[in-house]
């Protein structure tokens, strides 16, 4: 501060006046000099802040006008027809330059609806097992109206048509995001890609009537031919309510006692044939009755998608073989290898009183995880998906049931592990060949089945009987086994009986699906 002062001093200039200087005077300043000079200072320096400050104010307005007016001009442009947001077709994403589009990286957009009480939620879990089972990428569109209602989101009355167009948007957004994720996965990993949609956007057409479905579309900005909708997806599969062929079944509770729908029978069955009308006129519109039981259903929809998927039609029930080794390498012609770990922990049902640890009835219940790597050029990711089954006997008869779960859900039913049941955990190959599909399962638990080798071939559904040893490719290197039974999840958790259809008397313990 003393450099400072004398320097100023010996120029004659301070920030409060001019300081004249006689011969006789002090070198250094005196204290009132100085506190002149820091003033001074002081005062300059607060002055040059608040000029910057000023400055940059100035400059911060001019860039905030600029972009009001760059955003404005862009909602003008988005308001104009063709800038709408587009409808994402069922084709895949038109190929970048120099890429060809590939028929085994095709991405197939599903629809599955159906009336109240149609059985969807077992079905899409059950389907996406299936074809992921069959070497298909799978992800899933969950229901639009279920995930407003989860969060918070309900009919108001005093806007009637808000909560169909906030559905109908909501389900737009959702498909568009995942279609594109699922196509650009299919391409960079060189498979093909499903994705399972819990209801589409004609399903909306159901609940409105025609002047208000065009006014729910034009409001959302989507077009006003139908036909243009529903080319979006490769295929829908129409689930028939219970209430129209399975009326016993038909119920509007569940299982815990909680009500889960409104509409009564006569209501479900009518719903039901206003979405079949929704969607006729789709070039693969497939309706699913109710013929025998559930799981007869499951399987007509299983079998109705691998037709339209091209996949050769199999029997339901495979011939089981048990291996020496795994195979040492595959015969060329192999389509859609897959290979997958699942882990399946029994756990306690929640009403005890219906459980009946016997052979005429009771139930079960497990969850599963499937692991599958995913191998792209420069990473390894795992890809895991949980499930959650549900088994129920009465007398010879299996009532099945499942549903897709959260991580968080997993985790919550594996804390109610049954103790008395063991944690199966398996790996599993699985491919087409020569019109036949194989799954080779290896055991890696319980430790006292560790290494145990099973093979399921399941047989072109127009063949008849057990597949003969002699029939079996070469490739699989067959143990004495020739056949070996298919026993129930019930039996597998309690250890009752044993896998022992056999000619050779080999008998292979009963420890998991």
């Amino acid at each position: 501060v003393t450099l400072v002062a004398r320097n100023l001093a010996g120029r004659n200039q301070i920030a409060c006046g001019t300081m004249s200087r006689r011969p006789g005077d002090s070198a250094a300043p005196s204290p009132s000099q100085l506190l002149a000079v820091l003033g001074g200072g002081a005062a300059l320096g607060l002055g040059y802040l608040l000029h910057r400050t000023v400055a940059m104010l100035s400059t911060a307005t001019k860039a905030l006008e600029e972009t009001r007016d760059v955003l404005q001009t862009s909602i003008r442009q988005e308001s104009r027809p063709e800038f709408r947001p587009k409808l994402v077709s069922s084709k895949t994403v038109p190929p970048a330059e120099g890429e060809e589009e590939d028929e085994k990286t095709k991405t197939w957009k599903l629809v599955l609806t159906g009336g109240p009480c149609a059985g969807k939620s077992t079905a899409i879990a059950s389907v996406k097992n299936f074809l992921q089972n069959r070497g298909y990428f799978v992800v899933t569109v969950s229901e639009a109206a279920t995930f407003l209602h989860n969060n918070g989101i309900d009919f108001y009355p005093g806007e009637p048509l808000l909560y169909q167009k906030t559905i109908s948007s909501t389900q737009r957004d959702h498909e568009n995001r995942i279609f594109r994720f699922a196509e650009r996965y299919a391409k960079l990993e060189g498979t093909q890609a499903v994705v399972l949609c819990d209801r589409g956007l004609q399903d909306g057409r159901s609940y409105c009537s025609w002047e208000e479905w065009r006014h729910v579309l034009r409001a959302i900005d989507l077009p006003e031919d139908e036909e243009e909708i529903k080319k979006r997806y490769s295929a829908v599969f129409h689930l028939v309510t219970a209430a129209d062929g399975a009326e016993d079944h038909y119920t509007k509770t569940s299982k815990e006692g909680k009500q889960i729908r409104d509409e009564g029978p006569e209501q479900a069955a009518a719903l039901d044939r206003k979405l079949q009308q929704a969607w006729r006129g789709h070039s693969h519109h497939r309706i699913i009755y109710n013929r025998g039981s559930f799981q007869d259903k499951i399987a007509d929809l299983q079998s109705s998608i691998a037709q339209f998927l091209g996949l050769p039609e199999t029997r339901r029930m495979p011939s089981r073989f048990q291996l020496n080794s795994l195979p040492k390498s595959y015969p060329a012609g192999l389509r859609n290898l897959s290979e997958a770990v699942f882990t399946k922990t029994y756990v306690n049902v929640p009403n005890p009183h219906r459980m009946k640890r016997d052979k005429e009835g009771g139930t079960v219940m497990f969850v599963r995880e499937r692991k599958q790597e995913s191998r792209g050029r420069n990473h390894v990711a795992e890809i895991r998906s949980y499930v959650i089954k549900t088994i129920h006997l009465e007398g010879p008869k299996e009532v099945e049931n499942q549903r897709a779960l959260s991580r968080r859900e997993y985790e919550d039913y594996r804390r109610l592990i049954d103790e008395t049941r063991h944690i199966i955990k398996q790996r599993r190959i699985q491919f087409f060949l020569d019109e036949r599909f194989y799954e080779i399962v290896e055991y890696l638990g319980p430790s006292e089945h560790k290494g145990l080798l099973l093979c399921n071939i399941h047989q072109k559904a127009n063949s008849e009987g057990h597949m003969a040893k002699a029939t079996v490719p070469s490739f699989l290197d067959v143990k004495g086994t020739t056949r070996i039974a298919l026993c129930i999840a019930w039996h597998y958790g309690l250890g009752l009986g044993m896998l022992g259809v056999n000619d050779e008397e080999c008998v292979v313990p009963c420890v998991g699906a």
